[in-house]
Parts: structure tokens; C-alpha cells; sequence
């Protein structure tokens, strides 16, 4: 491949060896908290363990230009079989390709490199770029370095609040205001009212009681019969890791809304790189009717607001996050379909291919 040289990383081992380089490119280019070490090795042990990694680094010269963090393993795509390469976290859906600036449009290029040597030449591969990659990429004619095949693209977007006291606009503002408000008047006419913050050097302390204390709330929740329930492998696993590994760092926030000595809903957050991310959040079924989840995060966004951190990210974009956003950040999951999983899927996609979101080509630039 001109001017770039591929290099598999296969095991967690080679990953830990190699992640002060991936760590430096991710800082400069997309500091995420789903692109951060802490993130990525939760996922490969609760997730993918025991599974031989894919992830693809790409150097120019010395300089390592590009990261994908890939893991294989059998699936379905449109009802049909296939092995499919994705990040090593597939839920919230937000690890991206790390690409340093000028080699987004080289993205295909790489693929097209690794395809018999790092990856199966009929893999599917799904990569979530965020705006950087996909402004080069969208322009770019490097997909005819790829052999004939689809190009899946799902747009997604993730809402944040400005930090360090940025003023809401003044419409959102009067609005957010008044239902919190009304929410406020409606909770403290039936109950006795309180709010437990503790700071990050209290959770610090004891993370595994602030953990159980949250369950607790979680476990009488909507969520807890979900298939990504925190009551069962692997997401439990994974999120706990996560909170002890920040929280014994003083990373970790949480906040409690009590109702007549109940806990009544929670909400925890990871502070990384000068962010604030609102990573989960749960109330309580027999509390549902006063809106006590929405009550809880419009009060910690206007308190976290306030802090000396550069953004909020709510991770989601929600409906009822839209009424605290001032800030959104756009993303891309692409799907890249080749080989034989193409010629069994080409009829239905063909059918597809005026819907908009799905691009094709035969060799030829996008």
C-alpha cells in the first residue's frame, strides 16, 4: 500500500504494548471516553474474551496515522450469516476509527490492505467514524481500491451540554427552567425531598457501596429485564469494571434523588480528558409518574454545568435529553460489505439502493 504499512494487533497483550502510540494519536485527534484505554480493555474482557483481536494499526514512516479497533466473530447482517468485524464495545456504539487529520480518505485504502492478510476476505466490517474522518472520507476516491461491494452509511448524533457555565439559549433556558420547576413543586408537595451528590473523593473511598447503591435503583428499574441488562454477563461486568477503574481515580460522580428516605432514581458519570459523561442512569418503576429520571439530570446538568469542564456529554441523544443540549456531535456507522456475503446480499441491497442512506460502487469512487 503506497506510503502506508499495516500492522495486526491480535491480543490484548500486543494492545497494552502498543497503546501509548494508539493512546497519543486518540488524544489528539478524538479524546472520547469510548476511545480511551479504560473503555476498550472493559470491553475485551467482558466482551470479546478469549477472542483473537483484529484491530488494524496503519503507520506512515515511524508515525502511526491510523487505529481501527476491530474484533471478529459470527453474526447475522439482513437475516444472512456472516463474520462480522466490529469494535471491541458493539453496544453504545461511539469507539470510532482513530485517523489522524489528512488520512480519513485513506480509510478505504486501509481496508483494502488488510483484506486477506488481518481480515476474511467476505467479513463484514463495521466502523463508526465521527466528523473529521467522514468530511475526508465523503470526498474521497479511495473506494476503488475495493472490490466490488456495498457501502452501508447510518448517520447518528450524540447531544452535549457546554461546560464552564455557558449560558443555555435563553428559549431553552425559560423551558428547562420551568420544568424543572414544575417538577420540583410537584415532588416536594408529596415527598420529602432530598439530593446525595457525594464528590469524587467520597466514592473514591468506597467505590463498591456507591456501585450497590446505584444497583439497587437500577434493579427496580425498566432496564433491568433488558437483553443489556447491568443483572447479567457481560454488561454488568463491563460497566462496573469501568466505574471501579475511574472511581479509584476520583473520576467518578454520582448523584442519588431520595423521595421520603428512598432512593428513588441515580445517575453516575466518568470524568476523562476535561468531560463530563453521563454514562448510566436509572429510576425507580414505583417513582416513575413524577418524572423523578428527567428531575435528577435537568439538577445535575445545571450543577455539573457549572464545574470547570469543557462539555457534558449526555452519550444519546434521547428525546428528553434535547431539552438540556446546547451542543451536538455527529457520527457515521458505516458497513462495508464485499465478497461473497455481497453477491448473496446484492439483489436485496439493489432494491434498497435509492433509500438514501445506502451508497454502492463496483470499483469505482463513491
Amino acid at each position: 500500500m503506497t506510503g502506508l504499512t499495516l500492522q495486526a494487533v491480535e491480543t490484548v497483550e500486543d494492545l497494552r504494548r502498543l497503546w501509548p502510540e494508539i493512546a497519543a494519536l486518540a488524544d489528539r485527534v478524538n479524546p472520547h471516553l469510548c476511545n480511551g484505554w479504560e473503555w476498550h480493555h472493559a470491553a475485551l474482557t467482558h466482551f470479546r474474551s478469549g477472542r483473537r483481536l483484529a484491530a488494524i494499526l496503519a503507520w506512515a514512516g515511524g508515525d502511526l496515522v491510523a487505529f481501527l479497533p476491530l474484533c471478529g466473530e459470527w453474526a447475522t447482517f439482513a437475516k444472512f450469516p456472516a463474520f462480522k468485524y466490529s469494535a471491541f464495545e458493539p453496544w453504545v456504539g461511539l469507539s470510532t476509527a482513530i485517523v489522524a487529520p489528512g488520512y480519513g480518505g485513506r480509510l478505504f485504502d486501509i481496508l483494502a490492505g488488510a483484506r486477506g492478510a488481518i481480515l476474511r476476505p467476505s467479513g463484514l466490517v463495521h466502523l463508526t467514524v465521527d466528523a473529521a474522518v467522514w468530511a475526508e472520507l465523503s470526498v474521497s476516491p479511495g473506494a476503488a481500491a475495493l472490490p466490488a461491494g456495498a457501502l452501508w452509511v447510518v448517520p447518528k448524533q450524540t447531544l452535549a451540554v457546554g461546560g464552564r457555565g455557558e449560558a443555555l439559549p435563553p428559549p431553552s433556558a425559560k423551558r428547562v427552567r420551568n420544568e424543572f420547576r414544575r417538577a420540583e413543586r410537584r415532588l416536594t408537595e408529596r415527598f420529602a425531598v432530598s439530593l446525595d451528590a457525594p464528590a469524587p473523593s467520597e466514592v473514591a473511598r468506597d467505590p463498591a457501596s456507591v456501585w450497590a447503591r446505584f444497583l439497587a435503583v437500577y434493579r427496580d428499574s425498566w432496564k433491568a429485564g433488558g437483553r443489556r441488562s447491568l443483572n447479567q454477563a457481560p454488561h454488568g461486568g463491563f460497566y462496573r469494571q469501568l466505574f471501579m477503574g475511574y472511581a479509584e481515580r476520583a473520576a467518578v460522580r454520582a448523584a442519588f434523588l431520595t423521595l421520603d428516605g428512598v432512593d428513588a432514581a441515580a445517575v453516575w458519570w466518568v470524568h476523562h480528558h476535561d468531560v463530563l459523561y453521563g454514562v448510566q442512569t436509572a429510576y425507580r418503576e414505583d417513582f416513575r409518574d413524577y418524572g423523578v429520571g428527567a428531575y435528577l439530570m435537568a439538577s445535575q446538568v445545571h450543577r455539573l454545568r457549572e464545574d470547570d469542564v469543557s462539555a457534558i456529554d449526555l452519550m444519546g441523544a434521547q428525546p428528553y435529553k434535547r431539552r438540556f443540549a446546547t451542543m451536538r456531535r455527529d457520527y457515521w456507522d458505516l458497513y462495508v460489505i464485499q465478497g461473497a456475503l455481497w453477491r448473496r446480499l446484492a439483489p436485496l441491497l439493489q432494491r434498497l439502493g435509492g433509500r438514501g442512506d445506502m451508497m454502492r460502487w463496483s470499483g469505482g469512487a463513491l
